[in-house]
């Protein structure tokens, strides 16, 4: 009954709260009833709960699901699917707050309605960060996109410690994958240059990054990125005032490396204005 019920309502447009409800209010009678003695369709109760509360908007319920899931068996086979569809609910809320910070004007752009979305923005990522890490132990076949977003969010959050783990991580499940080596190589090593050089770990960043260079030469991101960690770079901290970065102080090879990238940017094929400097 509970099953019908979930198809009627999942599938229904506009989705209604009433429905959903009824559903929600039968699985948690078979838990409350079945939950003693692992009956075979407890999991599938976590799971499908799991998906109603995402599909509600309810990510914090969502994601309770999955770690009583989990928790009740971590191998179990809707553990993978669930983690896909809580992780994207939260992805998306990310990508819906970003829009809605984008979108400010005026006092509004620095007020307290930015600092109210910055601080969900910066606990959601930290909520997908910490399921993407869950997901990439206890999968026994995890996805690069998954991975991917979570190592965006960790560079985000300048969490350059986690940047590191997950990079390392994906370099380790993906990295000899001739269907994956070529992004490994392009999008994943270079954060981890990025992560060390955040860290003012230059030469570490100077080792891995110009060993990558020299494996992929038409590679102008990592020109730049070897540059910068070689001759440093001029930011602006949260006071607004100027900090300079000196790298390893090797300017002369840095010029003659920007050099090169600049005949990438200057290329008349390439959009104007939509590159880092």
């Amino acid at each position: 009954t509970a099953e019908i019920g979930y198809k009627r309502a999942a599938g229904g447009e506009p989705k209604q709260q009433e429905a959903y409800t009824k559903v929600i209010e039968a699985f948690n009678r078979i838990l409350t009833n079945h939950a003693e003695g692992g009956a075979t369709y407890v999991p599938i109760s976590y799971y499908r709960l799991g998906l109603l509360y995402a599909d509600m908007g309810n990510l914090e319920m969502a994601e309770q699901q999955y770690r009583k899931l989990e928790q009740l068996d971590p191998a179990n086979r809707y553990l993978a699917p669930l983690t896909s569809v809580v992780f994207k609910s939260y992805s998306d809320r990310i990508d819906g707050l970003t829009a809605e910070l984008d979108g400010l004007k005026g006092d509004d752009a620095t007020g307290d309605a930015a600092g109210k979305i910055n601080s969900e923005l910066g606990d959601t990522r930290r909520k997908l960060i910490t399921l993407g890490k869950d997901y990439a132990k206890a999968s026994s076949a995890p996805n690069y996109s998954i991975l991917y977003t979570t190592l965006g969010a960790a560079q985000d959050l300048a969490d350059w410690a986690g940047v590191q783990e997950i990079a390392y991580k994906m370099i380790e499940l993906f990295g000899e994958n001739p269907d994956y080596t070529s992004k490994v190589d392009k999008y994943v090593r270079p954060k981890i240059g990025i992560a060390l050089m955040e860290e003012d770990k230059f030469q570490q960043a100077y080792d891995m990054l110009s060993a990558a260079m020299e494996a992929r030469p038409k590679n102008y991101e990592l020109k730049r990125l070897v540059a910068r960690c070689l001759g440093g770079w001029l930011e602006v901290d949260e006071y607004g005032q100027p900090v300079v970065k000196l790298g390893l102080e090797r300017f002369p090879e840095a010029y003659t490396l920007m050099n090169e990238y600049r005949n990438f940017v200057i290329n008349p094929d390439k959009e104007r204005y939509t590159f880092e400097w």
